[in-house]
């Protein structure tokens, strides 16, 4: 469970920072 969690908090971080450039 805590993999997966870990999974979309990179997804998110990454589109974020994708967004932001």
């Amino acid at each position: 469970m805590l993999l997966h969690v870990y999974e979309f908090v990179c997804f998110y971080f990454i589109s974020m920072i994708y967004e932001y450039t």
